[in-house]
């Protein structure tokens, strides 16, 4: 356990970082010029007076001139190189002095002048000041000596000394700070580096009154890292906004290694009348759950769960707010079992299901599941468009009898429909329409589908009849174009698997920096809408392909798979799909558990993923550091082929050249951090 009691040392809640001061060109120019030119002068003197003695006939005074020359130079040169070292500190200490006397917005002359530093003769490059002067402006107040102690310890920390205020001169308006004499006893523990990040943006986003009154180790895991914080602060109509707190824990993982949780309690104390806030650091999602049919229990009537968060709470669709849902992904991201997993919800809840497979056997591995009404894929393009007409007929059934008096809206049962690979079931239905179903129909070719717009008007109308979609696409940037347009702009329930493009994260999440991150080489691993009404990373539920058992699998698909449902089966019948007693005949059958020797390939899960995560990502490249960005792919090492994928990039706070690269692996998603100069050079892959 580590406590402390800290102050918010920045008087802007909005204060740029030293970083962004010196981008700006605000920065105290580096010192050391005045050296080099008398380094330039001395070589030149000496020269000149070589020159000068050879062509008196002094030959002898030669050597010891332009020994005498060089000498002096390379002492300038010396001092040049401390001299310029002790300017870029003094400066970046002005940059943090700054912001908390009233000069968020300081010129490069004004920085100049806010601090004189005097260091002890004969002190080396990076030997800490004897004395540091700080003069702020004139309409700066020196009365309050607790925040003038906290404007010693900015500064100090950037100078890399413990500063104190020795004497405030009221009448020169200047602050005189010298070093601190502890002991080592009262000089305890360096401050963890998480803590130190973590002042900087409670500072910047809750004011200057904000405190961190507690921060919390990982106790036995013995890693020296803070895992959370308690900080108090004043609340306002500001921070009573939930906007506010998503922007907040963003900016509070971009600039604070590891990746975080913010849970505010805006219940003010009593007593102090402050408000609080528990940021906590998120946990490590495993890259596999197995499906639990035990979840349901744990879920509303309404709710059926698909995946689990960072903290183990279910993930679901609820079915009373959002009547559709939208599942994207590329080929063996997890799409398929997620798919598989709202279909088992459903018929363990006592509801049907019927499916449309146009990938043909994504999702064939639950035809003959008592629930799955029925399931086509393009071997009967009739099959796939019958389905679509009976939901719809059942649809209008359902309004027909809300509207004659005979059953209540809210008695009406649940009724899912699964539309895989949207684009490919359109691709396949007008292909359909084109040879044989306009001319069986009687209507002409040009008109389309007219099964089509019946998509559209269960996505318009479904919902309140109790008829649900499930459609699956692969790329948003694509394929969300021909969706209707009520599931694009209004399905609340969303869930993109595998790591987005910008332009993707944008279209599916309203930012173009959600779900950018994600491990690409995990399995189910997505971006989804949290219980909390946000999205973030979510690891789909495992449910194993029927088709593909094999291993751990076959009893795990044994357990999950339905054995009973009041609903019948539906088959072809002249006009419409009918009701049968006989389940379809499925001739995949589970391969036996693999013996302890055996050497067989490991599990469909494992062996799905493969290499096909990178074709997102371009080829590798040797950058610096400075120039990484979130959802970059680095490699940890050059040559270990050990890759993460980049979460957030933070800036030192005491020394801003130093960058921490927090990331987690593409294959396993744990933690790493690395750490480097910004102009050390780093294998980087770059979304494509």
């Amino acid at each position: 356990m580590v406590a402390t009691q800290t102050r918010a040392r920045s008087e802007s809640a909005a204060a740029p970082t030293p970083a962004a001061l010196r981008a700006a060109g605000r920065a105290t120019p580096p010192g050391g010029a005045p050296w080099l030119q008398l380094a330039a002068l001395s070589a030149t003197a000496g020269a000149v007076a070589a020159g000068i003695a050879g062509v008196s006939g002094n030959a002898q005074w030669q050597p010891p001139s332009i020994g005498i020359g060089i000498g002096v130079a390379m002492i300038a040169i010396g001092v040049a190189i401390r001299s310029r070292g002790r300017s870029r500190q003094v400066a970046r200490a002005a940059e943090r002095v700054a912001p908390m006397i009233g000069l968020a917005e300081a010129t490069s002359y004004q920085l100049s002048r806010l601090l004189r530093v005097r260091w002890p003769l004969g002190a080396r490059r990076n030997d800490p000041p004897s004395r540091v002067t700080i003069c702020p402006p004139a309409s700066y107040p020196l009365t309050d000596a607790a925040r003038l102690e906290r404007i010693a310890d900015v500064a100090g920390r950037t100078l890399r000394i413990q500063l104190r205020v020795a004497t405030v001169r009221r009448r020169r308006h200047e602050v005189v700070l010298v070093p601190a004499r502890l002991d080592d006893a009262e000089l305890g523990a360096p401050i963890p580096k998480e803590l130190r990040f973590a002042e900087v943006v409670i500072e910047q986003r809750l004011g200057a009154e904000a405190a961190i009154v507690t921060a919390t180790d990982g106790g036995d895991t013995g890693d020296g890292q803070l895992d959370s914080f308690e900080v108090r602060f004043i609340a306002d109509e500001r921070t009573t906004d939930p906007d506010f707190w998503v922007e907040f824990e963003a900016a509070f993982n971009r600039q604070v290694p590891g990746r975080w949780q913010a849970i505010p309690d805006l219940v003010a104390d009593p007593v102090t009348r402050q408000a609080r806030c528990r940021i906590r650091r998120k946990p490590t999602l495993p890259t596999r759950i197995p499906y639990d049919l035990d979840l349901l229990d744990r879920c509303g009537e309404y709710e059926v769960p698909y995946a689990l968060d960072e903290y183990g709470n279910p993930v679901t669709w609820a079915l009373d707010v959002s009547p559709h849902m939208l599942v994207t992904g590329a080929t063996r991201s997890g799409k398929s079992s997620t798919m598989r997993n709202v279909v088992r919800g459903f018929v363990a809840k006592g509801w049907a299901a019927l499916v449309c497979d146009p990938r043909r056997t994504g999702l064939l591995g639950m035809r003959g599941w008592p629930g799955v009404q029925a399931l086509a894929t393009p071997a009967d393009p009739r099959q796939l468009v019958a389905i679509i007409e009976h939901v719809h007929a059942e649809m209008d059934r359902r309004y027909a009898a809300v509207e004659a008096g005979e059953i209540r809206k809210s008695s009406l049962e649940p009724l899912l429909l699964v539309l895989d690979e949207y684009r490919e079931l359109q691709e396949e239905i007008t292909q359909w329409w084109a040879r044989e179903g306009a001319r069986e129909a009687g209507r002409r070719r040009a008109s389309g589908p007219p099964v089509l717009d019946q998509v559209g008007a269960i996505a318009r109308l479904g919902g309140e009849a109790g008829v649900h979609l499930v459609i699956g696409i692969k790329r948003p940037d694509l394929d969300a174009k021909i969706l209707p347009v009520e599931l694009r702009n209004d399905c609340r329930c969303r869930c993109s698997h595998g790591a987005l493009s910008s332009h993707d994260a944008e279209l599916m999440w309203g930012s173009d920096a959600i779900g950018r991150s994600v491990p690409p080489m995990i399995q189910g691993r997505a971006t989804a809408m949290r219980a909390d009404g946000t999205p973030g990373e979510v690891q789909s539920l495992w449910f194993p392909d029927p088709l593909e058992l094999q291993g751990d699998d076959v009893e795990l698909y044994q357990r999950l798979r339905p054995t009973e449902s009041p609903h019948p089966w539906l088959v072809a019948g002249i006009d419409s799909l009918v009701p049968t007693g006989t389940a379809p005949v499925t001739p995949w059958s589970p391969k036996p558990a693999r013996e302890p020797n055996d050497v067989s390939p490991p599990s469909s899960q494992q062996a799905a993923v493969g290499h096909e995560w990178d074709v997102g990502y371009g080829q590798a490249e040797t950058v610096p550091a400075g120039t990484v960005r979130e959802a970059d792919l680095i490699e940890i090492e050059a040559g270990t082929d050990v890759w993460i994928v980049v979460d957030d990039v933070a800036a030192d706070p005491d020394e801003p050249d130093l960058l921490y690269i927090d990331g987690r692996t593409v294959d396993s998603g744990q933690p790493k951090t690395v750490v480097a100069d910004e102009d050390a050079l780093i294998p980087r892959r770059r979304q494509v």
